[in-house]
């Protein structure tokens, strides 16, 4: 028999889910549903992409110059950043507020040690309203 989580408990455990957390196979069950085309875990699963692409998607956007400057690598530092400083606010637009710190702290081995100084510039620019895109 399966347990009943509480609406508190359910949401913390899609927000688990969300961030990747190690969530067990009867935890899963008790509050997720799969059928005979899709398991519960491929279910979450496009929850979870959906959301790692809607943050990534937010951070390209505040920091344009440092995904035009790391090119298509930028997806992979950002979703890794992403996983690493799960978003705590409502807001998505500050999903980036320690991206800077993150880069200059050498999280990302093998990055160029001045991109956590450029996300550093464009997040002070975006605070003044300053939008500058690369061309």
């Amino acid at each position: 028999m399966s347990q009943h989580l509480t609406l508190k408990e359910t949401q913390a455990l899609f927000a688990a889910l969300l961030r990747g957390d190690d969530v067990t196979d009867e935890r899963l069950s008790a509050c997720f549903v799969g059928n005979a085309r899709m398991g519960v875990r491929a279910r979450v699963g496009v929850y979870q992409g959906m959301y790692l692409a809607r943050l990534i998607e937010a951070l390209r956007s505040e920091f344009p110059w440092l995904a035009h400057a790391l090119g298509a690598d930028f997806d992979a530092v950002a979703g890794r950043y992403a996983r690493a400083h799960p978003s705590e606010h409502p807001d998505v637009g500050l999903i980036g507020r320690l991206l800077p710190e993150y880069l200059q702290s050498g999280a990302e081995q093998g990055l160029r040690a001045d991109l956590g100084y450029l996300a550093a510039l464009e997040r002070a620019l975006n605070a003044r309203g300053v939008r500058t895109r690369p061309m």
